[in-house]
């Protein structure tokens, strides 16, 4: 059967999903690549505790039950497309762009919006993927399946792309609650990271 362009993003993504590695303290987080449904262990050590259920997967889309979705957006003109937005009602909404800035775009359907500032296009690199994706993360503390779209970001290599994207969502939403203390924010169950397009 032939391979399509978007299939052979989509499995680089989950094959650099599958790099992501479980610590010692928990069970780990699954890898699920859509395009095979095989379940797969990680095997490079992350220096933060996974939640125990974790999975990640890619996909061309978001799909049901996703509850928010991450979207990077340079500062440049024509770069909000995906947010049915202008750069102009972006700035009016108080959102510059630059890295580490986050917008919520409620909507009366799910999933809703988060835009995420990735700064320059020229400047772009795992760095800025990792803390866009951390940003997109902490806006959303009360989800538990999150999106984060990729798409766009095709100068930095898919699996260094994942990979950040992962690790900054993980990041963000750990919290060490103490002993005896319990933990606050609700664990993520799921993320998909979204490339429709290569």
């Amino acid at each position: 059967a032939a391979i399509t362009h978007e299939s052979m993003v989509q499995r680089r993504a989950a094959a650099s999903c599958a790099n992501l590695a479980p610590t010692t303290i928990t069970a780990g987080v699954r890898i699920v690549s859509t395009s095979t449904e095989n379940l797969q262990r990680s095997r490079k050590p992350l220096s933060i505790t996974l939640p125990d259920h974790t999975t990640v997967s890619v996909a061309s889309r978001a799909g049901a039950g996703t509850s928010v979705l991450g979207v990077p957006v340079f500062a440049a003109p024509d770069t909000a497309r995906d947010l049915g937005l202008t750069h102009e009602q972006l700035s009016a909404a108080g959102f510059s762009a630059e890295p580490g800035a986050a917008l919520v775009i409620p909507r009366a359907e799910e999933p809703v919006l988060i835009a995420v500032g990735l700064g320059e296009p020229h400047e772009l690199d795992a760095h800025r993927i990792r803390d866009a994706a951390a940003a997109f993360a902490a806006s959303a503390p009360a989800h538990t399946r999150l999106a984060f779209s990729l798409d766009g970001l095709e100068q930095v290599p898919t699996e260094a792309a994942a990979s950040a994207a992962v690790e900054g969502i993980l990041l963000a939403r750990y919290r060490y609650a103490g002993f005896g203390r319990a933990q606050k924010n609700k664990p993520v169950e799921n993320i998909t990271l979204i490339t429709s397009s290569g």
